[in-house]
């Protein structure tokens, strides 16, 4: 709907403007009206409306002088004058301020149609002209945060399409929105109001988050900008939950990418690490109740200790059983984000004390499962993945291994999709089968046949994430002639069929 205001100071023009014609019905609203300029000034700034319809002679103000001044406030705001009399000099003012028409009194219902007619084919192709340019400078701004663009591409893009520039520094901020099912609706709205702000540039994400970019304003500033929004999602969250994370200064372009990248880490952490300070992380805030932030405490305490000592150790199956417990405990009391913080904590002890070279892209893949788990058995699959990253890492990291055993593992690697068993590894490199498989379970702490099962599964879920194959296919790939083997081995190690698998990772990938 176009927003429309009238403005005249003789009542029974206002009431008949209001009722000459259906204005919904053409896609139009009135949203006020006024009986002389400084009024609607006053209910414009209340209520904006894209068009303003006043007569051109008023007390107080006239509608030249209204418009001007509507003019230095929202220079996209349309306007249509009336008179009840022709005259040349005020037709001229009014061409100079850029009305769209000068009606006479009596107002003609189809001229006053046919006006309305034209300004709203002007405000819609402005819409889409500001849309596309929106669009346009939206999806470079992530492309170059995301290290996909260089800084230069960035600003000739911008200045074609917005006539904007990036000035330095910059800080950067990421905000997201959970379990609110009107949040996209704030993000948008929000969006709307952090843009009209002095030196802020404010961008939904393919993800449908908010980052901002706080250009060249002073350190006071830049507070007094965040705790107006935390006033704000304080006010419109209500009961969901929200996280605020912003970097310290960046002062080139370079270095943008690798902010965003630590901002983002630090906002997939914020269960996990909610006061954890990170190189370049000002300030993180996380909305929770009360409740599960005590849980929360006591079960990272517990986690570190006790279940940490077993890590070390290597007794992942009794880790695997206490924490599979612990979910069955937090589902009867319904506080499934404590079996995600407990997950979230245990994929960052692993990648930080086990599983150093997971790159961090794996990485913050592996953090979104997490956080779009929706129930505790989806919390034991992940919990049974994390178990065998342990294992993984445990027979990667091992490097004393045998000469024998080395080439073996590398054949592996190499021929998973050929047939091969501990009997033709043997006669291809002149050992005992018997011997190798012992040699082979003492050294890897793995049969033959359940780590050539890992490494082929492994390679099975790439061509299930990166390709369109159907999953028999994908199996006879990758060394499985039996697509009902295949099927087995897949869903007796990820506790689902491929199908399902690529259906949950790739939505949540």
């Amino acid at each position: 709907m176009v927003k429309v205001m009238l403005v005249d100071d003789e009542p029974l023009i206002l009431e008949g403007l209001k009722n000459i014609i259906n204005w919904e019905s053409f896609g139009f609203k009135v949203v006020s009206i006024a009986s002389h300029g400084k009024e609607a000034i006053e209910k414009y700034k209340a209520n904006p409306a894209d068009l303003v319809i006043t007569d051109v002679k008023m007390p107080n103000m006239g509608g030249l002088e209204l418009i001007k001044a509507l003019k230095a406030e929202n220079n996209e705001v349309k306007s249509i004058v009336l008179s009840g009399f022709q005259e040349f000099d005020y037709v001229k003012k009014g061409l100079e301020l850029g009305i769209e028409n000068y009606l006479l009194k009596p107002v003609d219902q189809e001229e006053l149609l046919l006006s309305l007619k034209g300004v709203k084919e002007k405000i819609n192709n402005t819409l889409i002209q500001q849309k596309s340019s929106l669009v346009m400078r939206d999806q470079g701004l992530w492309r170059w945060i995301n290290g996909q663009m260089s800084f230069d591409d960035l600003r000739q893009r911008l200045s074609f399409y917005t006539g904007m520039d990036i000035t330095f520094p910059i800080n950067i901020g990421l905000l997201k929105i959970e379990c609110q099912q009107s949040s996209e609706i704030l993000i948008n709205r929000l969006q709307k109001e952090m843009e009209k702000r002095e030196k802020t540039i404010a961008v939904v994400s393919p993800l449908g988050h908010m980052f901002f970019l706080w250009c060249g304003i002073d350190e006071d500033k830049l507070k007094e900008e965040i705790a107006d929004l935390k006033k704000r999602l304080k006010k419109d969250t209500e009961k969901g939950e929200y996280i605020l994370v912003y970097s310290k200064k960046v002062k080139e372009p370079e270095k943008i990418h690798d902010a965003f990248k630590e901002i983002e880490m630090a906002s997939e952490l914020k269960m996990l690490l909610p006061k954890q300070e990170h190189k370049n992380i000002d300030y993180i805030y996380f909305k929770e109740s009360k409740n599960v932030k005590e849980e929360h405490t006591y079960l990272s305490n517990h986690l570190s200790q006790e279940i940490i000592e077993k890590i070390t150790e290597g007794e992942y199956d009794l880790v695997e059983k206490e924490l599979g417990k612990t979910f069955d405990y937090y589902n009867s009391q319904n506080l499934k984000v404590i079996v995600k913080s407990i997950l979230l904590e245990l994929l960052f002890f692993i990648k930080n004390n086990f599983f150093l070279q997971l790159e961090h892209e794996q990485y913050v893949k592996k953090v979104h499962a997490i956080l779009n788990l929706q129930s505790v058995e989806e919390a034991k699959i992940t919990l049974t993945h994390c178990i065998e990253l342990l294992e993984t890492s445990k027979i990667e990291d091992k490097s004393k291994h045998s000469p024998i055993i080395e080439t073996i593992l590398k054949h592996i690697h190499q021929n998973y999709a050929e047939d091969m068993s501990l009997k033709t590894l043997g006669a291809l490199y002149h050992i005992s089968p018997i011997y190798l498989g012992q040699l082979f379970q003492k050294e890897v702490n793995y049969s033959f046949t359940k780590y050539l099962n890992s490494v082929r599964i492994k390679k099975a879920k790439e061509y299930l994430l990166n390709s369109y194959e159907k999953a028999g296919s994908i199996g006879n790939k990758v060394g499985y002639a039996d697509p009902a083997y295949f099927y087995k081995q897949f869903k007796k190690q990820e506790k689902m069929t491929p199908s399902q698998w690529r259906k949950k990772y790739t939505k949540t990938g």
